[in-house]
């Protein structure tokens, strides 16, 4: 017996033989692996911008150039999540996330590159296996945890980037130093802490609560079987392309993305060239000093959030935070309130994650499968609106010799996220009263 619902979609009735049960502790064995999967990401993604300038030297590059070191990671986040959906449907979460953590593993060839084509190509390949991560941590997420702890998981999983983009600003370059000032020697050592975690999840790693085909997975505390989705013609990869709400939660992200890998590919340089400061300023820490805003700036979004059962409002107040603390990274001569401008531009980031984050998870009929591929969209055209930006920065940097002028222009391109908390559909418990 079948029933047709209004995405067209057909499910069977549910066995209703299996009792239906709460997931045991196993499910924070996965969220481990995930989490620091997406740690040690971050922190070899953002090692580049900490010896960005080594790289130009070395390499004779202009800063636009240099500046692909980052954004081939950021390009391949667009064609990743792209193919998100359609990995997922063929190898089922566990196989499709072991080769996401695989392809994060080739960040490995990346200091035997012989040239700076091939440094890009081993940089793609990592970025192309985070952009699969971040995709599947939606559906991965639906299948282990109850509706009332995803908040949290959600928050520390879009948090774990910028955990490991802190260290990598905050260690690279004491280790660059412990390793005789090779930046080679830096990415090795990253590189094979993804490799030990991606051994982890081809050991410990499990498809879901029931297994790829809707079996026990010889948990004794799993949940009961979920329906069997079977998809007409019209596939669901194709309708989400139709889908407003993930276009909307495209727009508002995208410009804060932008100032995101602005941050973390120009700014440490821009402090290290810049005659406002001296080479041993604290500003040089502004940074990292974002990123570890974040993490105080994500609990908090978690707890307003449960606490209101609302998700639109602290997009919006992230927003009003974001443009006064991206302005005053930059334009502040004082280092004191540069490190108070990274602290306001780190809960702008970062307050409105865990809320955003939810809203696709609470959309009416999302199922996991169907919140992956709209999440593979929203990631895919987020970065290419970051990729483009970003390197627009460069060619303004390159063309005015003024490094202001590109951050003038990118945190213009931020107030997206300010714009669009009018646009997103409130879909916490909260909107009832």
């Amino acid at each position: 017996m079948v029933e047709t619902s209004k995405d067209h979609s057909c499910q069977s009735i549910p066995d209703t033989s299996v009792p239906e049960v709460r997931p045991g502790y196993y499910r924070f064995v996965i969220e481990g692996i995930l989490f620091f999967t997406y740690v040690v990401f971050g922190l070899t993604w953002s090692a580049a911008g900490a010896f960005l300038k080594e790289i130009m030297e070395q390499m004779d590059l202009s800063l636009s150039r240099a500046g692909f070191i980052n954004t081939s990671v950021s390009l391949a986040k667009i064609f990743g999540p792209a193919a998100a959906g359609l990995i997922l449907g063929g190898l089922g979460l566990k196989r499709a996330f072991l080769l996401a953590s695989g392809l994060i593993c080739m960040g490995v060839l990346a200091p035997f590159a012989t040239s700076f084509v091939t440094l890009l190509l081993a940089r793609f390949a990592m970025g192309l296996g985070g952009a699969l991560v971040v995709v599947y941590f939606t559906p991965l997420v639906m299948e282990w945890f109850e509706p009332g702890e995803r908040e949290w998981i959600n928050g520390m999983n879009y948090v774990s980037i910028s955990l490991g983009m802190m260290l990598g600003l905050i260690v690279t370059r004491p280790l660059m130093a412990a390793c005789g000032g090779s930046w080679k020697w830096v990415l090795s050592i990253y590189s094979m802490i993804s490799v030990v975690l991606f051994v982890a999840w081809a050991v410990l790693g499990r498809e879901s609560l029931r297994g790829r085909h809707g079996r026990p997975s010889g948990d004794p505390q799993r949940r009961a079987p979920e329906p069997v989705v079977r998809r007409p013609r019209d596939h669901l990869c194709f309708r989400i392309l139709l889908d407003a709400d993930a276009w909307k939660m495209v727009f508002t992200y995208g410009g804060l993305l932008s100032l995101y890998l602005v941050i973390i590919t120009y700014l440490p340089t821009f402090y290290r060239v810049s005659d406002r400061f001296a080479s041993g300023s604290a500003v040089h820490v502004a940074p990292s000093l974002v990123m570890f805003a974040g993490i105080p700036a994500t609990i908090m979004g978690v707890w307003l959030s449960r606490k209101s059962g609302l998700r639109v409002p602290y997009v919006r107040i992230s927003g009003m935070l974001l443009i006064p603390g991206a302005l005053g990274l930059f334009v502040f001569q004082n280092s004191a309130l540069v490190l108070v401008s990274a602290v306001v531009c780190g809960f702008g980031m970062f307050l409105w994650r865990s809320a955003f984050f939810t809203i696709p998870q609470e959309l009416p009929g999302n199922t996991p499968r169907r919140a992956g591929y709209m999440m593979g969209l929203f990631w895919s055209a987020s970065y290419i609106i970051a990729t483009v930006n970003t390197y627009l920065v460069g060619v303004i940097v390159d063309f005015t010799g003024v490094y202001q002028w590109g951050l003038y222009y990118i945190t213009m391109v931020s107030s997206s996220m300010l714009i669009g908390s009018f646009i997103l559909p409130e879909t916490g418990p909260g909107r009832r009263r």
